[in-house]
């Protein structure tokens, strides 16, 4: 609101204006009602977008690089907790904490997620931009082993400078979640250092396929080294039912 100097809101000088959000489509899910701290940081990710492809494509890569929001930024620490996934231990249902990830956001220049954050987050994002996923845990389980963990190829993670090439490295998982349509995975938390065909890529992951973008081996995808046969890849939902 601005009004001339000494106005108290009831002289000629007084204006007042509200914030607008441009969006691609009517929000879904979870955010068909739209919270509109939580559009302040997706607007700002997907700017620019128009139709759900690019919806897809530039929110994750707008998280993963904190486009437009230099002094309110995300980082992947795979150490870090669920602080903004919470699942109820009566009802099994996933809550997305959306009051307390903006409230991180908007008080920290940089706010940790784990993947599980990373992959509801972005979910949560694009629904509200008109956009339907789900979040998934991807797992891998071996006959008479059981979960085991795995080496991922050369990742950068978010909030370090995806264009040296030094900070590429292998990492070591017990799981990884993602957003999911379908076949397509959407990755915010690393940028990847080489495309499926080998080239080099530096960005995070946008629609590649299932099952190439684990098992294209040696060098690309998500998984560094074959697994013991037989070895079987479970997905476990975590698409987030509530929002807080």
């Amino acid at each position: 609101m601005t009004g001339a100097t000494g106005n108290n809101g009831t002289g000629t000088g007084y204006e007042s204006w509200e914030m607008m959000y441009r969006i691609d489509s009517s929000p879904v899910g979870l955010l068909a009602v739209p919270w509109v701290d939580f559009l302040d940081y997706t607007c700002r990710w997907a700017y620019g977008s128009a139709g759900s492809g690019m919806v897809k494509t530039n929110m994750t890569y707008g998280m993963h690089y904190s486009n437009r929001s230099p002094a309110h930024r995300l980082k992947y620490d795979p150490t870090q907790p669920w602080d903004y996934l919470k699942q109820n231990q009566i009802t099994g249902q996933f809550m997305f904490m959306c009051y307390d990830f903006v409230s991180a956001m908007n008080s920290s220049e940089y706010v940790s997620l784990d993947c599980n954050g990373f992959g509801t987050v972005l979910s949560q994002a694009m629904a509200s931009q008109g956009v339907a996923s789900e979040t998934m845990g991807h797992y891998f389980y071996q006959d008479g082993t059981g979960y085991i963990d795995f080496v991922t190829n050369r990742l950068c993670r978010a909030g370090q400078d995806s264009t040296i090439t030094s900070y590429y490295v292998p990492l070591n998982f017990t799981h990884h979640t993602m957003t999911c349509m379908e076949y397509a995975r959407y990755d915010a938390s690393s940028s990847y250092l080489y495309k499926l065909d080998g080239s080099i890529h530096k960005n995070p992951v946008a629609g590649w396929l299932m099952p190439d973008y684990f098992y294209n081996l040696p060098s690309v995808g998500l998984v560094a080294y074959p697994l013991l046969s037989p070895v079987w890849l479970t997905l476990v939902n975590r698409t987030c039912t509530v929002i807080k």
